[in-house]
């Protein structure tokens, strides 16, 4: 490879420093001072199934972004059309009667008190819809269908609410297709020895475990628990100029989406009788905010998978909140050795 060597561009005073042909200057005087002390970075670059982990879960991240915009679109659509409808969330996007409400009627207030009350029970009792759905269905529908719209204007939105139903049954599938490949791809990786984690009831699920291991990567590249939050962007910094100092805020300087999944999966273990509930509730009763707490969770949790992979054993409650030399089993077994 060609080198040349040339004068510093800012300070003339400086020593010569040779370089490859095309690299700037200045990012040579700049890097070869930290190459000496060791401040360099290793580009990590995935292969096998680690890679497809990853691409598989960016995929799924697309696909859960728009789902939430096609629910948001959807509820837009109903308040206007079916400006009545009272049903949770749960109901609107996870019964199974809503299919059969959507094609056989478009979700349309006015098409439904057309038919009538017995036509509309006797149409979706057929699909299993209980009675008190339908009477409350049918009492929404007759007072919706009370706001005069015009006839044109309703059937764009009955069309709108259609179409929009539809793209988000096909990304819900695609969604669901997307997260059983990711938890394929999880136990293989486990059946070939590439990772020592399993999924726990209370602790992970399987889908959370993959979709955090396909931004980490294999756990073993990290040497210490505080490599890896500085990889996830999780360590504490803090501002200094002159006299003054900044507060200590995590550095975001990692892998945001890595974030955004620890966040999924320690909600779930911060209620008061769960895993990191008294943690959680201990930092908030001294007055630290809820999503700073939150954070310091993410954060435990993190160096608890670490440690979790590191030690290739089982998980043990007890061990969560106790050092090694308290925990009873380490303390026995390292006696038990000298």
């Amino acid at each position: 490879m060609k080198t040349t060597t040339q004068i510093h561009p800012l300070n003339p005073n400086l020593l010569p420093i040779t370089f490859d042909v095309g690299q700037d200057s200045l990012y040579a005087y700049t890097e070869l001072p930290l190459a000496k002390l060791g401040k360099t970075l290793t580009h990590r670059q995935l292969c096998g199934p680690w890679l497809v982990l990853r691409e598989t879960h960016a995929y799924y991240d697309s696909l859960d972004a728009q789902n939430v915009a096609l629910r948001c679109q959807i509820h837009r659509v109903l308040t206007q059309l079916f400006c009545e409808f009272s049903f949770k969330k749960d109901f609107l996007f996870g019964s199974p009667a809503i299919p059969h409400l959507v094609q056989e009627l478009g979700l349309n207030p006015y098409r439904i008190v057309a038919v009538g009350q017995a036509a509309f029970f006797g149409r979706m009792k057929k699909h299993g819809v209980r009675l008190r759905t339908l009477e409350r269905l049918w009492r929404e529908a007759q007072l919706s269908s009370l706001q005069q719209l015009e006839p044109a204007y309703s059937d764009l939105l009955e069309l709108q609410l259609r179409q929009l139903f539809e793209d988000f049954w096909r990304c819900h599938q695609r969604l669901e297709a997307a997260a059983q490949h990711m938890i394929g791809l999880l136990r293989e990786l486990q059946a070939c020895g590439q990772l020592r984690l399993q999924a726990r009831q209370g602790v992970i699920n399987e889908l959370l475990l993959a979709r955090i291991l396909a931004q980490t990567g294999p756990l073993e590249d990290f040497r210490s628990w505080a490599q890896l939050l500085r990889y996830g962007g999780m360590n504490l910094c803090e501002r200094q100029s002159g006299t003054m100092t900044g507060r200590r805020r995590i550095s975001k300087k990692g892998r945001s989406l890595l974030r955004k999944v620890l966040g999924q999966a320690v909600l779930p273990r911060v209620r008061k009788t769960d895993l990191y509930g008294p943690y959680y509730h201990g930092k908030k009763a001294t007055g630290m905010v809820g999503q700073k707490a939150m954070m310091a969770v993410a954060r435990k949790f993190l160096k608890l998978l670490w440690g979790w992979n590191r030690s290739a054993q089982g998980f043990a409650t007890g061990r969560v909140f106790c050092c090694q030399s308290q925990f009873p089993s380490t303390a026995q077994s390292g006696a038990r050795a000298a």
